[in-house]
């Protein structure tokens, strides 16, 4: 809980450190820092999507059973004896 609760607090003291600085810097300034901020935090999301991607991937697809095959199967027994072809 105190993680949390100092992630918080470090946001929220950051969050108004940032508005204090833009305030001072005019209008023109603002937007370029805005724009500056948005490149590198659009940049972070699009690595830190790469990197989950890449992580949540499956390996390799297992091998198939060699016992059981497509041309391995040549009747199926259904009910009292009688038996269904299949023709591949």
């Amino acid at each position: 809980m105190v993680p949390a609760t100092l992630l918080v607090t470090a946001g929220t003291a950051g969050a108004v450190w940032a508005v204090i600085f833009l305030l001072g810097e005019g209008l023109d300034r603002a937007e370029k820092w805005i724009s500056i901020v948005g490149v590198i935090l659009s940049l972070l999301v699009a690595v830190g999507g790469l990197v989950l991607a890449w992580r949540s991937r499956g390996g390799p697809s297992p091998a198939p059973d060699p016992a059981v095959t497509l041309h391995d199967a040549r009747g199926v027994q259904i009910g009292d004896g009688n038996t269904q072809h299949n023709r591949f």
